[in-house]
């Protein structure tokens, strides 16, 4: 299939958020953290179609401006913080056949991964296209490793890592990874089927920049994503991308 594959983007963006309120329209070097992912999926990446579902009107109005489809406030039963992305992903998947044509995949495009690029979006493209696998999940190493969990109990350490014998199996010396959320690319029929976006025997499109790998959860995360810009470590999103004054002040 290739790039001639039809693939739609979802680019979830509620409102809420207990640790970073309001992030997903904050300020990152002059671009809203929002408009970071819009840059990526609106650009290069291939894509067919980019719709943002969000609960935030100030979203509706940023990511249209961009030229991405935003037809709806989200439904509020899928802005609360029990609403699962795979949920928000079937409405909106739901809704855009329903009014546009049937994409063969759909891509989660998170907000929070500002730094991912549509260099990556091609490639986790080409990882579905060329197999006949249902999945491609954006992975990154991780730093420890299971053998060496610990617990405290009652102010005791309590070893929970893996056995001698388990760490002499095959698999106990292969690097261990893990989602870093940036990019799930799903087959259509797949995300519908299995009401997931993550199973065994999915592709990992390993990621080792840790830039492109940052996941924005906590004030410690937007220092560093703050600090990676300030650094120039990443492209700057073109200009249509930026806040105006009046954004940014007020």
């Amino acid at each position: 299939m290739g790039f001639t594959m039809r693939c739609l983007a979802i680019v979830p963006a509620r409102a809420g958020s207990k640790r970073l309120p309001g992030k997903n329209m904050l300020d990152l070097g002059g671009v809203p953290l929002v408009g970071w992912t819009l840059s990526h999926a609106l650009g290069r990446g291939g894509l067919a179609a980019v719709l943002v579902s969000t609960d935030d009107q100030r979203v509706v109005e940023y990511a249209q401006g961009c030229g991405a489809l935003v037809p709806w406030l989200r439904p509020p039963e899928l802005a609360s913080d029990t609403a699962s992305s795979v949920d928000v992903a079937i409405h909106a998947l739901q809704w855009f056949e329903s009014n546009h044509w049937v994409p063969d995949a759909v891509v989660l495009l998170q907000p929070t991964s500002p730094f991912r690029n549509a260099e990556s979006i091609q490639r986790a493209m080409t990882m579905l296209g060329s197999g006949n696998r249902d999945a491609v999940v954006a992975v990154t190493p991780v730093r420890g490793h299971p053998a060496w969990g610990l617990v405290d109990v009652g102010g005791r350490i309590l070893r929970v890592g893996l056995t001698e014998r388990q760490l002499e199996e095959p698999s106990a010396g292969r690097p261990l990874l893990e989602p870093n959320g940036s990019l799930y690319l799903i087959r259509r029929d797949a995300l519908l089927d299995r009401r997931s976006f993550i199973a065994d025997g999915d592709i990992p499109m390993v990621v080792e920049s840790p830039v492109e790998a940052l996941d924005i959860d906590t004030s410690w995360d937007w220092f560093i994503a703050e600090s990676v810009v300030r650094a120039n470590l990443v492209s700057q999103p073109d200009r249509k991308f930026r806040l105006r004054s009046a954004e940014r002040h007020g």
